[in-house]
Order: structure tokens, then sequence, then C-alpha cells
């Protein structure tokens, strides 16, 4: 009994289900039309129809509309994929022909950008972010040091790597190489239909770091405006380093690493390393010097020999204003 009772309670609550409910509604409507002479069965007793049919005939729309959205989200990550894949290809011709020879030279990547590079792995999508920041670092120098525009901060990057391009000062391939990598990204990174699994994240990620390493190539026989500018930026960081030195009998923590700071361009400016040896000599010697200061109050037993070494190298810096002069000026005076 209370079984017969329960189920026609379940067909009552079916019957009020919206689907239901709605199919009920359109037949009364129909039935009352074809009854009284005064309803006529027409466009509207047809589309009532239908719509009844379909309520009926289709138990649940909503979950086929959400199948169809998961097969169309699969689809378009399946594309996404593809088209990494196909990025990778172009990033790897280009590669290829940079290995190759060709006029352009690759300058060094800083040193702290490598560090970045090496975190990068770490956090595949937080790293293509970052990758992302650097390449438009990256670019927006190359905009400044060859005057490609007064704010490049308010061009697009494309923009800006079209011009590059144009000018011939970077590689043409990396012209259709950014316009994809950013599309990509934009999609892997902003858009909440694309879920890209941490292989292809990867694949991505390496992608763009391989793009940022080919930015590092650039056309030597291009007149670079801010060059001159540079170079005098490092021969004062140097004379600034020795001044600091002279004054404060030793070398600090702070001047040493301002003079790495203010000295990172070095590799990029100079073909040969002869001022890249240099600058790695003086703070090698400030290092020493540092080093003998700190002995100096430590050890009481080898105190006259470490202020005899401490002194020694101390007047070995003032002499090196004058070798800083004679090793600049080939380059200054262009």
């Amino acid at each position: 009994m209370l079984k017969k009772i329960m189920n026609k309670m379940k067909a009552i609550k079916n019957l009020f289900q919206t689907r239901y409910f709605v199919a009920l509604f359109a037949v009364l409507i129909i039935s009352a039309r074809a009854i009284w002479s005064s309803f006529k069965y027409d466009d509207t007793s047809f589309y009532l129809t239908l719509l009844a049919s379909i309520v009926l005939l289709i138990p649940d729309i909503g979950n086929i509309a959400s199948r169809i959205t998961k097969f169309k989200k699969g689809d378009l990550e399946i594309e996404l994929a593809n088209q990494i894949t196909a990025l990778a290809g172009e990033t790897k011709k280009a590669e290829e022909i940079e290995e190759s020879g060709s006029k352009f030279e690759q300058e060094y990547l800083p040193e702290d950008t490598k560090n970045r590079i090496i975190e990068y792995s770490r956090d595949p999508k937080g790293g293509l972010i970052a990758v992302a920041v650097d390449i438009e670092s990256r670019v927006t120098d190359l905009a400044k040091r060859y005057q490609i525009s007064s704010s490049p901060r308010y061009l697009s990057p494309i923009k800006i790597i079209d011009t590059l391009t144009e000018k011939g000062i970077i590689p043409k391939v990396l012209q259709g190489l950014m316009r994809d990598f950013w599309t990509i990204r934009n999609k892997a990174v902003h858009d909440s239909k694309f879920k890209l699994g941490s292989e292809d994240l990867l694949r991505l990620l390496d992608l763009g770091v391989r793009i940022l390493d080919l930015l590092y190539f650039t056309n030597p026989s291009i007149y670079d405006p801010s060059r001159t500018d540079r170079i005098w930026n490092i021969y004062h960081a140097i004379k600034r380093y020795i001044a600091q030195i002279t004054a404060a009998g030793t070398a600090t923590n702070e001047s040493l690493n301002k003079l790495l700071q203010e000295t990172k361009d070095v590799n990029v400016l100079f073909k040969d390393k002869e001022i890249s040896k240099y600058i790695d000599l003086l703070y090698g010697k400030g290092v020493d010097l540092q080093s003998l200061e700190f002995s100096l109050n430590k050890d009481s037993e080898k105190r006259q020999e470490i202020a005899d070494k401490r002194i020694e190298l101390f007047s070995w810096f003032p002499r090196q204003y004058d070798i800083v002069d004679k090793m600049f000026k080939p380059y200054l005076s262009e």
C-alpha cells in the first residue's frame, strides 16, 4: 500500500517537472483550440505542438548542451595543442637558420634572466607568464636602443617586432614566431575555454624560452644609436668603483654588486673579451681586498704580514684610472 502511494507521489512529482509541465500546458492549449470553434489550429498551435514534442522526445536538453560544449572545448584544446606543435616546428627551423650562419650575431642573455629561466619549469603556467614578461622586456629594450619609439611601453610587442624585423635589426622569422606564440600564450593563460595539460604547458614554456633566446640575435651592421651611451655608462661604472675603493680603503658588498650590475652589458657591446676579463679582475681584486681587511681585524699573529699585503693591493687601484682610459679610448672616440 505504502509502495503504491509512493509511486503515485513520484508520478505527480514527475508530472510537475519543468519539461512535463511545459508539454502539458502546450497540449491543453492545442486541445482548447481544436474543441472550441473560437480557437483555430493556426501557426501558434503548430509551434506549441512542436515545442511539446521536443520537450517530451528529448529527455535532457541540458545534458546534451553540456556534452556539445565539452566536445567543442576538447576540440579547441586539440586545436591549441596542434598549434603548439606547429610553432615548435617553426621555432626549430628558425634556430637552424641562425646556427647555419647568418648576418645576425647572438648577444649574451643577462645572468638574472638565465637564473629566472631555471625557475620557470617549477610552475609552468606561472613560468609562461614570466617568460612572456621577459620577452616583452627584451622587445621594449630593443625599441629603446634603436629608437623605434620614444614611448615603447605604449606599443604592443607584436608592433615593435614588426618594425624591428622590417628594419633588419632582428631575424625576419621572429615576426611570425612572435605573433603565433603571443596568440597561443593568450589563449592558454587568459581564455577559460582552454585548459592545457602540464605537458603542453611545458612545451609552450620551452618555446617561449627559445624565442627569447632568438631575440638576442641582432644585426651588428645596423647602427645602434644607444651603443656609445651604454659604453660610456660602463666606463663611468668602472671609474666609480675604483673611486669608492680608494675613498673607503676597501671594497664593500654594495660596490662589488654595483660593478656587476652596471657592467652587465659588457659582452653585448664588445666583441673581444678584454674589457670583460678586466672587469672580472677588478671584481676579484676587490674581493681580495675585502678579505684582507676582514683578516686584519681577526688574525693578530699575522697582522703585519696581512697589513703589508693589504697596502700593496690597495695601491693597485689608483693606478687603474689611466689603464681604464687607454682601454676605452678606441670605443669612445668612434
